[in-house]
C-alpha cells in the first residue's frame, strides 16, 4: 500500500474553517507492493465515531492540522489521527471527521491544486482556507477589539473570552469551559488519567498541549526574543504575553466591571470574584478556593509539608515569599534604601512601612473629626467609625466588621484548626519570634512529644518528656548547627516511662523554691487528654529518692517545695506505696519555718485517704491546699470525658476537707463546651461554682487534641463554647473571697517579686497570695503582716514591724543559676536573726558545759 499524493514532508493546512470544512479527505492509493504502479484510487469519507474497517492501513492524516504521516494500525485508524489532532484542536475548534476505507468510491468531485504549493484537495471551499496559510488573509474581525482571525472558528472561540460564554461544564465539579476540548482534558483530571508521558523525564500529562508545554522546558535554546529587552523565552506566546509589560497592552477585558488584563488567565480568576465561583476544594476540610496556587498553600496547613528550604539554615517554609523574607536576615545587606534618610532595609515591604513615617502629607480630611488621612482608601476605613458602617459579614454567623482583618481574625473561630487552641497558638508564635530572629531553638514538653511530624516542628530540634535527661547534649548539638530530635520512649519490664533522674544537676528557677516531680505519666484515660500518649504510664520514684532530694534542697537554701504529678493521688499505685505514705516522710525532713506544697490530685485515688490528706495538710509546714479539678458538674459528660467520678466524689473531697480544716483554699478546673456537654450540664457545672465560691478557678473553653475520642465526636459551635466561658467567668467574677480577711494578721513566707517589680509574693498557710511591700531583706523570710486591702486574686498586706522577722532556710541559698545537686559544702546562715544561729551557739556552749562536768566527774572519782 503507497501513499500516494503529495511529498509527505510538505505541511498541510494548519487551520480549517469550521464553517466550511465540515468533511475532510484522505487519498488512498492500494496496490501490490511499494513499486507496483497505481491499480486503483479510492477516496471515502468517513464519520469520526466509526470503527476502522478489519484491514490493515497507510493513510494521509489530513485532519492532523499538522503534518502528512505514513504511520501503519491494524484496526484504529482514528487513534492516529487524535494523536496529531488534539495538540491544535484547541484553536481549531471545527468536528473533524475522518476517513474509513471502504469500497465506496466518490463520483464528482474534480481535484483542486493549491497555486502556492500545488497541493492537492478535493473542495473549492478547504481550497480557500489553505490559501490563507499563504497569503496571510484574516478576514473575521473581533467586535469586541481589533483582533482578526484567518478562521471563523478561532474568532468563536476569542470572542468568548470576552462575553465570558463557558457552555461547557463538567458534571462531576461543575467547572465550565468555553470549548468541549478544554472540558475533555479537565475531564482526565478526575479520572487520573495521565496518557501523554515525556520521553526525557518520567513526568505525565492528562494532554497532549501540556506535554508540548512542559517539552519546551527541556529546550537550552529560547529563540524568540522580546522586541523590547534581552529576554529570551521557549515560545511565541511566552514572549507575547512578555511584551504587554511594555506596551502595557490589556486585551481582555471583564465583562462585570472595568477592570481589564494582559493575560486571559487573570481575566479568569478575576471573574470569579463576581461569581463567587470556587472549583478548587480542599481534599482535607470544606473549604474551596479560586486558584489551584491558593489550594496548594491551603493544604499545606493538613500536610506540615514546607517544600522551601533556606539556604544558610536548616529551617524550612511553606511558601516561597517567607523563605526569602527570612533568608533576609542571613545577609547584611540592605538594598532597599530609604531617600529621605540614611536607613536601609532586607525587603521592599520593610522599605514601604519605614517611608510612611516620613509622610507629612495627608489631603484626605475626615468630615466629621477633620483627621488627616493619607490615603482615599485610609480615609474610607477611618469613616466607618464614625458612620458604623461594617460591610464584611462573617458567612458563618452573620456577624459584620468595618474591616476584611477583622473578619478574618473572626471567622478563625468558626474555621480554626482543631489543633490551633488558643496556649498552642501562643507556642508557635514563640517558634516563629525565634526562627525570625535567627537564634537556635530546642524544643520540649507534651506538644512535640504529642505531633512530632507537625509541619512547624521540622527542621527545629526537639527533646521528648521520655528523654529530657538528655536536653544537654541536645543543646549542645544544635549550638553546633545540627538538628536532633529525641522521641523515643523509655521502657521498663514492657511499660512507658518518662521523666529524668531525681539525682541529675539542675538550675532552678527560683533559689528559693524546689519543683520535685513525684511521678511521671498517669492511669486514667481521659478522651480530651493526650497527656498519657506524651508521658506514658505510670512511673513512681521511690520513696527514699524523693526524701534523699528534698533533704539535699533544704540544704542549698532552699525554702519551699513544690510536689508536681500528672495525677498526685496515684502515686505509689505502680510500687506498691501510697501517697499518704510519701507525704508524711516528706514532713520529717522539711526544717522549721519551710513548707511544702501539695500538687493536682484527681477526686478518685484521695477518697480512700481523706483523713489523713486531713492531717497532713493541717501539718504546720505543709500549705493547707489541694488543686482537685472537676471539669464538669454533669455526671453524664464525666462519664463521656471517662474522667471516672461523679459529681457526688467531688463534693465528698470538698465537704471533709472543708469540715477538717476550716478556710482550706481547693482549687479546680472546668471545661466549657465538651462535645456531649448541654444546656443543662453546663448549668449544672455554674450551680457547683455558685455552691463552693472557689477562690481559684481555672476555666478552659474546649479544643480538641487531634488523636484523641474527644476530637471524633461531633463539636458544639464555637460561638456556643465562647458563650459558656464568659458566662462561668462572669460567675467567677462576681464573688470576692478575701473580703472577710480584711484587717488579719498572717504570718508569710516570702519567695517571689510580683511581676511589676513593686512587691515582694508571699503565701499565708492557706497559700493565699499576699503582696508585700518590697522591704530590702525580705525575700526567703518569715514575716507577720497585717492585711489591709484585698483583690479578686490576692491581698495587699503592710509589716507588723514589732515582730521578729524569721529565716527558715538552714543555708544561703544557691546563686541564681547556680547549678543545683553538685556537692557542695554547707554554708550555715549567720544572720544575727536566724532563729538556727542562737540554736547553735546555746548546743555548743551545752556540750562544753557536759564536757567540763565529765571531766570534773572524773577529778573526784580519782
Amino acid at each position: 500500500m503507497d501513499l500516494a499524493g503529495e511529498d509527505t514532508n510538505k505541511t498541510k493546512d494548519e487551520n480549517l474553517d469550521s464553517s466550511s470544512a465540515d468533511e475532510v479527505f484522505i487519498k488512498v492509493e492500494i496496490g501490490e507492493d511499494d513499486d507496483s504502479e497505481v491499480n486503483t484510487q479510492k477516496e471515502t469519507v468517513v464519520n469520526h465515531d466509526k470503527e476502522a474497517a478489519d484491514v490493515t492501513h497507510t493513510a494521509i492524516c489530513e485532519s492532523t492540522v499538522d503534518e502528512y504521516c505514513t504511520i501503519s494500525f491494524p484496526d484504529e485508524l482514528d487513534q492516529s489521527e487524535n494523536s496529531h489532532y488534539s495538540s491544535l484542536k484547541d484553536e481549531t475548534n471545527f468536528n473533524t471527521q475522518i476517513l474509513e476505507a471502504d469500497d465506496d468510491s466518490c463520483q464528482g468531485d474534480i481535484p483542486l491544486e493549491c497555486k502556492y504549493c500545488s497541493k492537492v484537495i478535493l473542495k473549492q471551499s478547504a481550497l480557500l482556507v489553505h490559501e490563507r496559510t499563504h497569503t496571510g488573509e484574516k478576514p473575521y474581525l473581533c467586535k469586541f477589539c481589533d483582533k482578526v482571525f484567518a478562521y471563523s472558528g478561532t474568532l468563536k472561540t476569542h470572542e468568548s473570552l470576552h462575553t465570558g460564554q463557558r457552555p461547557h461544564q463538567c458534571k462531576l465539579c461543575g467547572k465550565t469551559f468555553n470549548r468541549p476540548s478544554l472540558l475533555k482534558a479537565h475531564q482526565n483530571l478526575h479520572s487520573g488519567e495521565e496518557a501523554y508521558e515525556c520521553k526525557q523525564c518520567p513526568k505525565a500529562f492528562n494532554t497532549y498541549s501540556r506535554l508540548k508545554t512542559h517539552q519546551t522546558t527541556h529546550l537550552s535554546e529560547k529563540p524568540f526574543q522580546c522586541s523590547f529587552c534581552e529576554k529570551t523565552f521557549n515560545t511565541a506566546h511566552c514572549t507575547k504575553n512578555h511584551e504587554r509589560i511594555h506596551t502595557g497592552e490589556k486585551p481582555y477585558h471583564c465583562p462585570y466591571c472595568t477592570r481589564t488584563f494582559s493575560r486571559v488567565s487573570g481575566l479568569i480568576v478575576h471573574r470569579r470574584t463576581h461569581t463567587g465561583e470556587k472549583p478548587y476544594k480542599c481534599q482535607f476540610c470544606e473549604s474551596s478556593f479560586t486558584t489551584s496556587n491558593c489550594l496548594k498553600r491551603h493544604e499545606r496547613v493538613h500536610t506540615g509539608e514546607r517544600p522551601y528550604q533556606c539556604h544558610f539554615c536548616p529551617k524550612a517554609f511553606s511558601q516561597l515569599s517567607t523563605v526569602r523574607k527570612h533568608e533576609s536576615i542571613h545577609s547584611d545587606v540592605t538594598p532597599y534604601g530609604c531617600q529621605t534618610c540614611d536607613k536601609s532595609f532586607p525587603t521592599i515591604s520593610c522599605l514601604k512601612a519605614h517611608e510612611k513615617t516620613h509622610c507629612t502629607d495627608r489631603p484626605f480630611k475626615c468630615q466629621y473629626c477633620g483627621k488627616g488621612i493619607m490615603s482615599a482608601a485610609g480615609l474610607r476605613i477611618h469613616l466607618r467609625k464614625h458612620t458604623g458602617e461594617k460591610p464584611y459579614a462573617c458567612k458563618y454567623c452573620g456577624k459584620a466588621f468595618s474591616v476584611t482583618c477583622s473578619l478574618k481574625l473572626h471567622e478563625r473561630i468558626h474555621t480554626v484548626a482543631p489543633w490551633k487552641s488558643p496556649a498552642e497558638d501562643h507556642f508557635r508564635n514563640e517558634i516563629n519570634k525565634a526562627q525570625q530572629n535567627g537564634k537556635h531553638l530546642v524544643l520540649s514538653g507534651c506538644v512535640p512529644q504529642a505531633q512530632p511530624r507537625a509541619g512547624y516542628l521540622q527542621g527545629v530540634s526537639a527533646v521528648g518528656v521520655q528523654q529530657i535527661d538528655r536536653v544537654v547534649e541536645v543543646v549542645e548539638e544544635t549550638l553546633k548547627g545540627h538538628t536532633v530530635r529525641l522521641f523515643g520512649q523509655k521502657k521498663s519490664e514492657g511499660k512507658k516511662i518518662g521523666g529524668a533522674r531525681l539525682d541529675l544537676p539542675k538550675i532552678r528557677k527560683n533559689p528559693l523554691i524546689e519543683i520535685l516531680a513525684i511521678n511521671t505519666g498517669c492511669l486514667n484515660q481521659c478522651t480530651y487528654c493526650k497527656t498519657k500518649h506524651a508521658r506514658g504510664e505510670l512511673g513512681s520514684y521511690p520513696i527514699e529518692d524523693l526524701v534523699e532530694r528534698a533533704r539535699q534542697s533544704f540544704q542549698e537554701g532552699v525554702c519551699e517545695v513544690w510536689l508536681t504529678s500528672e495525677d498526685t493521688g496515684a502515686y505509689g499505685i505502680d510500687i506498691g506505696v501510697t501517697i499518704v505514705d510519701l507525704l508524711w516522710k516528706l514532713v520529717e525532713v522539711i526544717p522549721e519555718g519551710c513548707m511544702m506544697r501539695i500538687g493536682m490530685t484527681n477526686p478518685p485515688y484521695i477518697l480512700q485517704h481523706l483523713e489523713e490528706i486531713a492531717r497532713i495538710l493541717n501539718h504546720p509546714r505543709v500549705y493547707a491546699f489541694l488543686h482537685v479539678p472537676v471539669q464538669s458538674a454533669s455526671d453524664s459528660v464525666l462519664m463521656d470525658m471517662k474522667r471516672e467520678y461523679c459529681q457526688a466524689d467531688f463534693k465528698r473531697v470538698m465537704d471533709v476537707l472543708k469540715e477538717r480544716l476550716p478556710g482550706v483554699t481547693i482549687a479546680t478546673d472546668v471545661i466549657c463546651g465538651f462535645p456531649t456537654e448541654t444546656e443543662e450540664d453546663f448549668e449544672e457545672t455554674m450551680e457547683l461554682v455558685r455552691q463552693y465560691k472557689f477562690p481559684s478557678l481555672f476555666i478552659n473553653q474546649f479544643f480538641p487534641r487531634p488523636g484523641t475520642p474527644a476530637a471524633k465526636m461531633p463539636q458544639l459551635d464555637a460561638q456556643e463554647k465562647k458563650k459558656r466561658t464568659k458566662q462561668i467567668s462572669v460567675l467567677f467574677k462576681s464573688y470576692h473571697p478575701y473580703d472577710h480577711k480584711l484587717g488579719e494578721r498572717q504570718n508569710v513566707l516570702v519567695t517571689e517579686v510580683s511581676h511589676d517589680k513593686q512587691f515582694w509574693v508571699g503565701h499565708n498557710k492557706f497559700y493565699e497570695q499576699v503582696l508585700v511591700p518590697k522591704e530590702d531583706g525580705l525575700l526567703g523570710k518569715m514575716v507577720e503582716v497585717e492585711i489591709i486591702s484585698t483583690g479578686k486574686h490576692y491581698m495587699m498586706s503592710k509589716i507588723v514591724k514589732e515582730k521578729e522577722i524569721f529565716t527558715p532556710s538552714v543555708a544561703t541559698p544557691l546563686a541564681q543559676g547556680e547549678i543545683s545537686g553538685l556537692p557542695k559544702k554547707v554554708v550555715v546562715d549567720s544572720h544575727p536573726h536566724s532563729f538556727w544561729f542562737p540554736l547553735s551557739v546555746i548546743l555548743v556552749g551545752a556540750a562544753i558545759l557536759y564536757e567540763l562536768i565529765r571531766i570534773a566527774r572524773q577529778l573526784v572519782q580519782r
